[in-house]
């Protein structure tokens, strides 16, 4: 029990002087997962995935070691992929596919926006 506590009290301390590290952990260990479950279809797909698998599962460790400190700008940039990620069901290759969507539905606002226009004899 007393070497649960002093893990538990090491864990929280280490939280409390560095937020931003912790975030950041949160948000790539999140985007591991989704990734790590998600079933790939194709094999394209899994190799990027592993790829990116790795590199977040590095970055973990590196941040954990104190090789590495994590910025706000890091912070924000692993909780949009996160979302982004999440959003595709942690398909890879559909983060194209929605971004593609996205700017299809970017043009077609940009068409209703646009104001009516008739034509008119003179």
């Amino acid at each position: 029990m007393d070497a649960f506590l002093t893990v538990f009290t090491t864990v929280t301390r280490w939280i409390d002087i560095n937020p931003l590290g912790s975030a950041d952990i949160l948000f790539k260990s999140a985007s591991a997962i989704t990734v790590f479950l998600c079933r790939y279809a194709k094999r394209r797909d899994s190799i990027i995935g592993t790829a990116l698998f790795i590199c977040w599962v590095y970055q973990i460790y590196q941040t954990v070691a104190g090789d590495r400190i994590a910025a706000s700008s890091d912070v924000l940039l692993s909780g949009i992929l996160f979302i982004v990620i999440f959003s595709a069901g942690g398909n890879i290759m559909s983060v194209v596919v929605i971004s593609k969507l996205m700017s299809r539905i970017k043009s077609i606002w940009l068409l209703i926006k646009r104001p009516f226009t008739f034509m008119v004899k003179k």
